[in-house]
């Protein structure tokens, strides 16, 4: 329980479920439905439509897609 977010005289606690900050990000995400534009082999470059989740200059790890009922 946080001791400095209510200390005052009346009810001098903080009360069970109250919304506070928490953790936020650093979990894996999968995006589905890009379409690969371009595939640069001379400056090693993938050209993706769409937004990719994280910051710029991290890794991604790609995979082809599988699609279900199809073959």
């Amino acid at each position: 329980m946080p001791g400095s977010t209510g200390p005052g005289t009346t009810p001098g606690r903080v009360y069970p479920g109250k919304k506070m900050a928490g953790h936020l990000g650093n979990v894996r995400v999968t995006t589905r439905k890009l379409k690969v534009v371009r595939i640069d082999t001379e400056r090693d470059l993938l050209l993706i439509k769409g937004s990719i989740p994280g910051k710029p200059g991290t890794l991604v790890s790609i995979a082809p897609a599988n699609i279900v009922g199809q073959k």
